[in-house]
């Protein structure tokens, strides 16, 4: 969470420009507190950019809150995604190759079904973003029953 008071009043500036901007400094504040929401200066000056670029109106701290938390994520290694790693490094050593690794397909269907999943949900996030969907519960009950299985 940000605490750079000046890059906090330095955005809260850019935003007094726009239609809308609250009149109350118990307003103020609150769009303040959603920007210090952000994990870095960086996350918070691109959302207020990319909010000014897009619109007329000052953003509601709601639209602060949510456009910083899915930057936030987005920075963030999924659980699954460190898995992949693992399991890839592991499937390098050469007595994994020689058996055919863990990646060997038809030697356990819900590993197979697992890599197929976690295929579709990265692209999934490449095209829409990190949004809770039916495929990402899915990964996470299949990475669970994957874990407990070890």
């Amino acid at each position: 969470m940000i605490q750079a008071k000046e890059i906090i009043e330095q955005l809260i500036r850019r935003l007094v420009a726009m239609n809308f901007f609250p009149p109350t400094e118990e307003a103020q504040l609150d769009l303040v507190n959603a920007l210090r929401t952000a994990k870095t200066a960086a996350i918070a000056v691109w959302v207020v950019d990319e909010w000014i670029a897009s619109n007329r109106e000052c953003p509601k701290p709601a639209d602060l809150y949510q456009a910083i938390a899915a930057e936030n994520e987005r920075g963030e290694e999924s659980e699954a995604i460190r898995d992949i790693e693992q399991w890839k490094r592991e499937a390098a050593h050469p007595i994994q190759r020689m058996v055919g690794g863990i990646f060997a397909l038809g030697r356990d269907p819900l590993a197979d079904r697992h890599l197929e999943v976690l295929r579709l949900r990265i692209e999934e996030i490449g095209k829409h973003g990190r949004h809770e969907t039916e495929l990402a519960r899915e990964l996470r009950a299949m990475t669970s029953e994957l874990r407990a299985a070890r």
